[in-house]
């Protein structure tokens, strides 16, 4: 806008910013139990029907609890086919290898369930629950669908392997082997898609109050409850619990199997680097990383944040905040001027893990929908902040003597 001397002069307006942090931001307005079901049995049928296509039928594992689980089933499956010599050893071993890939799971599952109970939340502990039972199913019935596990989505990956190794139930790539040059791509490819596809689920399911659960229950409890960023830590228990997985499922059924095979053992060496080292592991590998990656992205739920709101209704969402008993914020008001109506404002601050973040925007929406909202990665951080815990009725009962 130009005045009567001919001088810019610039008009002042009020703008919306929508650069949102709340990926799936449907998903945060779901409060409703029943809708929150349904959605987690939608997401565990998707888990299950891709876990069977890009882990248990190419070799693959899971992450963290699940793909230890799935090492034994692998090693129960190469067992009963190496011990047992039979017509039905085949349909048997596999049957074996198709309950305990996914029941061995959800065994191992409930001490983390029932401490969800008691240390989470309820809701958090029944919408676990039903995932957990819901994908161990629908990944049982979809693993005993005729000929399923002879379908390949980026390449067949027993095609041109040994005999002896297929009918053993041992699921390998190798290195040095001609034939499994276009295998060790193929394999790469099924790793990236699973990262992908699970890292999108498992945040779908943590806005829903609920996840897949493994080390993500450990995650939450105690990034709660110590206040502190455990993303890191998981990184490298998920990448030990590959290693183990992958000594257990892969390196001594292949090691057993090439010991007792000579000629097989003319192309690839038992008990190598090379064999230990597989493409299967290093994929594992490359999957781990670009899931932590992708999760970071959608969903930072391990990460530390500052939260700042700027609001006209400070005092009422303060207020709001403290009368919540699922209240976990612990807030301070500081007074500003604002430099444009030199104005005094206030602005509430906390300190928070991101999945707390992410459920105080919606709270304060609900107070006031044009309230400010940032939020900043605390990188590092030393010295003492009031945190906010629910107090159970004992430990209320020992505050009070």
């Amino acid at each position: 806008i130009r005045n009567e001397n001919n001088k810019i002069r610039y008009l002042t307006k009020k703008i919306k910013l929508s650069q949102s942090f709340l990926h799936f931001s449907i998903l945060h307005r779901v409060n409703n139990f029943k809708i929150q079901v349904f959605l987690t049995l939608i997401l565990a049928l998707l888990f299950s029907f891709f876990g069977v296509l890009l882990i248990q039928n190419t070799g693959l594992y899971g992450m963290g609890i699940e793909g230890i689980s799935q090492s034994f089933a692998r090693l129960g499956a190469f067992l009963i086919s190496f011990l047992r010599q039979g017509e039905n050893t085949k349909q048997k071993a596999y049957i074996v290898y198709n309950i305990l890939f996914w029941a061995i799971t959800l065994v191992l599952n409930i001490p983390l369930l029932i401490l969800s109970y008691f240390k989470i939340s309820k809701r958090f502990f029944k919408l676990t629950t039903i995932f957990m039972i819901s994908s161990t199913i629908f990944g049982i019935a979809i693993g005993f669908i005729p000929n399923i596990e002879k379908l390949f989505v980026f390449g067949n990956l027993i095609k041109n392997t040994p005999q002896k190794i297929i009918d053993y139930k041992v699921q390998i790539v190798f290195w040095n082997r001609e034939k499994d040059a276009i295998k060790q791509l193929s394999l790469f490819l099924y790793g990236i898609a699973w990262a992908i596809i699970q890292a999108f689920i498992a945040s779908a399911l943590f806005i829903l109050s609920s996840s897949s659960g493994g080390f993500d229950i450990l995650g939450i409890w105690y990034s709660r409850k110590y206040f502190k960023s455990v993303g890191s830590i998981f990184m490298i228990l998920h990448l030990s619990s590959l290693l183990i997985a992958n000594t257990v499922g892969t390196f001594i059924p292949i090691g057993i199997t090439l010991h007792n095979n000579p000629k097989l053992a003319e192309e690839v060496t038992a008990w190598s680097i090379s064999t230990f080292f597989n493409p299967n592991l290093i994929s594992g590998i490359v999957m781990i990383l670009l899931n932590g990656f992708v999760v970071n992205l959608l969903f930072p739920k391990y990460n530390l944040v500052h939260v700042q709101i700027y609001s006209s209704k400070a005092f009422e969402i303060n207020e709001a905040l403290k009368n919540n008993e699922n209240n976990t914020y612990a807030t301070s008001i500081t007074k500003i001027i604002g430099g444009y109506t030199l104005k005094e404002k206030n602005v509430i601050n906390t300190t928070c893990m991101y999945f707390d973040a992410a459920s105080l925007l919606l709270f304060v929406r609900k107070i006031d929908e044009n309230a400010f909202f940032t939020i900043t990665d605390i990188k590092r951080a030393d010295g003492y902040i009031y945190v906010s815990q629910k107090m159970e009725e004992n430990d209320i009962n020992k505050k009070a003597k």
